[in-house]
């Protein structure tokens, strides 16, 4: 677990991760990043330079840990050579987390933090797909321009407002009871 403090009104720029020599191609980096002074109105920005899937070798991320913002914004790129992939297993966010901004020329996927309080997740300015599996209730969700896919599990409601992406097969599962 590595922690990156002061990052207030910075770009975090991230890219491809070693795995460990192991059998497990899912143990990737776990990062924290922290503001300096944590305010009621506090920033995020963090640039994915096409870091791949967390269960191929060498790419993705476990945790990104931005629990002490209230905005998060990512932009998720493809690679010069064209690869899209841009995977982090946990994105874990803070109680007073509202919005999440993903913007970019690659494919986006994560799983929010169980509990996130989140009430926007706006993918409309994502070049290619969403995968996302979220926890948080009472949310908007705007899916990305390539076929998206929302996983809600038990927490979708008729509070829940989704807008499908360009995608022209955008899909959206969740456990009705």
């Amino acid at each position: 677990t590595t922690t990156v403090s002061k990052v207030d009104g910075k770009t975090i720029s991230l890219t491809k991760t070693a795995d460990a020599a192991d059998a497990n191609n899912n143990d990737g980096v776990i990062l924290n990043l922290a503001d300096s002074v944590d305010s009621t109105d506090d920033t995020v920005n963090v640039k994915l330079n096409s870091v791949g899937t967390a269960t191929s070798a060498n790419g993705g991320y476990d945790t990104l840990g931005v629990s002490s913002y209230e905005t998060v914004n990512i932009t998720a790129n493809k690679s010069a050579a064209g690869a899209a992939a841009n995977e982090i297993i946990n994105l874990t966010v803070g109680a007073t987390t509202s919005s999440i901004n993903i913007d970019g020329t690659g494919n986006f996927s994560t799983t929010l933090g169980t509990g996130a309080k989140v009430t926007s997740v706006d993918a409309s300015g994502l070049a290619g797909a969403l995968v996302l599996t979220a926890s948080a209730a009472n949310a908007t969700y705007k899916m990305g321009g390539a076929s998206s896919t929302l996983t809600m599990g038990t927490t979708l409601s008729s509070k829940d407002t989704i807008v499908g992406g360009a995608g022209v097969a955008d899909t959206v599962t969740a456990t009705v009871t």
